[in-house]
């Protein structure tokens, strides 16, 4: 542990010499890109091949009867689990049942074929893993190639002005000896995350909790440790925002935090305010509602804020100090109405800019994928895919926003067409052309056709040129100029094709 400094408290406010943001957003892509390429900038390429290799590398080892997988086909494994998250059925079973038969799902595979991909899905190979009492040991063996691969993606995306480190939780009651307790939190068994977030709730970096070795010993504790890196991949001395609450806090932390350029603001504990000689909770009570006291370290224009609301809260901060104050409403039990209180500015900056993890942790639990298993690491392996629908759908609103898109698709709109793309994707990606419109992938398709008889194929699909056959069907349907037998086999759209007019050629080729 490193040693405390000496400090020396004044009762001047923290001075706000220059704490303007020296970093910049990079201008958006010229049109918005689809739902699946969102999604392929957080779960890519790379780690659809890493599953593909070694589910059938550990097919081979245990001489499992179970054919190749290929790309295609684990693509449509986790479209299926894509619309689990939406669609929930008390077993998964009933996808294919007769009673309860889901056509999205059952057409896509077979029921043994899903579960056999399902028993064979693996991200390592278990020869490699080193024994628990030797050097090097990772107690996240199974799952490190795809979680490795997923923070330097996540790395990738510019960070906002203002980032918040937070607690997460991956649901999971089942045995495992990395599993946690948490009380206040709605699930309370499963893994703990630590994630640093932008207010916007898009994730750039998280640590998954592991007891001893989490971390780096940066000698600030366990809890001070996992700030320091999770901030370590962000560019010092640009003002970058960082909020945090009690439990990671401290001035230590804050000191080294503004040596390298950061600015904080947060909730700290009482025995970590270094004997800040602060007024006593009686004192502040007495003065009612709103009373506050703070001092500044005169070395290091530190502020540590003491405010009474319906109990004291102490707060330490290198950004922000009590003025300018304002007035917030609480409700006065007594008086049974809504009063005024007044709040120093650091609380109202925390309060405005703290929740970033909260917002993705809830944009998670919407529609999380939540396919029962026994083995440990699948519930991790889920939630690494929502966390890429998540944070491509926020990329997504982030480059609306810039674009000046108001209509935008919802989570579950995009979700789904992530879902589509992934079922009926041939080929591996292909780069959007330049002249692709993306309304379609922007507009729900309710505005688009008024009344289809199938939906129509995202725009990833429709123009990967792989496998669009034309077939001749029992009954005529309506093409866009009349009416013909013909279809394509991929899209399940009519389309004629005449010596006069080919809409085949047409409907694909941009």
């Amino acid at each position: 542990m490193k040693e405390s400094v000496r400090r020396k408290w004044t009762t001047k406010d923290v001075m706000l010499d220059d704490t303007a943001w020296k970093g910049e957003l990079p201008p958006p892509p010229d049109d918005v890109l689809s739902p699946y390429q969102y999604f392929c900038a957080f779960f890519d390429e790379e780690m659809v091949d890493t599953l593909c290799y070694q589910s059938n590398l550990y097919a081979t080892q245990k001489n499992v009867t179970c054919a190749n997988i290929t790309k295609e086909e684990m693509r449509k494994y986790l479209s299926i689990l894509v619309i689990s998250g939406k669609v929930r059925v008390s077993h998964f079973r009933m996808f294919w049942q007769c009673g309860t038969r889901f056509e999205p799902v059952a057409d896509l595979m077979s029921r043994n074929r899903f579960e056999a991909k399902h028993r064979c899905l693996r991200m390592n190979d278990n020869c490699q893993a080193k024994p628990r009492d030797a050097e090097g040991h990772n107690r996240f063996f199974k799952v490190r190639p795809l979680v490795k691969q997923l923070k330097k993606n996540m790395k990738a995306v510019a960070p906002e002005e203002r980032q918040s480190v937070d607690e997460q939780i991956i649901p999971f009651k089942g045995r495992s000896p990395l599993k946690q307790y948490m009380k206040s939190k709605p699930h309370k068994w499963g893994y703990k995350v630590f994630t640093r977030a932008g207010v916007s709730g898009i994730m750039h970096d998280f640590i998954i909790y592991e007891g001893k070795g989490t971390a780096h010993d940066n000698g600030f504790g366990i809890s001070g440790d996992i700030v320091i890196d999770l901030v370590k991949n962000l560019p010092e001395n640009r003002n970058q925002e960082l909020f945090f609450d009690n439990w990671f806090s401290s001035l230590r932390l804050v000191d080294e935090l503004k040596r390298k350029g950061f600015l904080r603001v947060g909730t700290v504990r009482v025995d970590r305010t270094e004997k800040c000689p602060l007024a006593p909770d009686a004192t502040l009570k007495a003065q009612g509602r709103g009373s506050v006291d703070f001092r500044v370290d005169e070395d290091s224009n530190i502020g540590v804020i003491k405010w009474f609301d319906s109990n004291s809260v102490h707060l330490v901060s290198s950004s922000a100090g009590v003025q300018p104050t304002d007035l917030c409403k609480r409700w006065n039990s007594k008086e049974k109405r809504s009063i005024d209180v007044p709040r120093p500015f650091a609380v109202k900056e925390y309060n405005a800019f703290m929740g970033g993890v909260d917002l993705a942790d809830m944009l998670i639990e919407l529609y999380r994928t939540d396919y029962k298993s026994k083995r440990w690491y699948m519930r991790i392996f889920y939630w690494m895919m929502d966390v890429s629908i998540v944070n491509g759908w926020l990329l997504y609103k982030r480059h609306c926003a810039q674009l000046s898109i108001k209509r935008r698709l919802s989570l579950l709109a995009f979700r789904m067409q992530i879902a589509q793309t992934l079922a009926h994707l041939k080929s591996s990606p292909l780069k959007r052309r330049s002249g692709m419109a993306a309304e379609a992938e922007i507009v729900p398709a309710k505005h688009l056709i008024h009344s289809p008889v199938t939906p129509r194929p995202t725009v990833y699909v429709r123009y990967d040129g792989m496998n669009h056959r034309p077939q001749y069907g029992e009954k005529k349907n309506r093409c866009k100029f009349g009416y013909t037998f013909l279809y394509c086999a991929k899209c399940n759209m009519h389309l004629c094709l005449l010596p006069s007019r080919n809409c085949f050629k047409a409907f694909h080729v941009k």
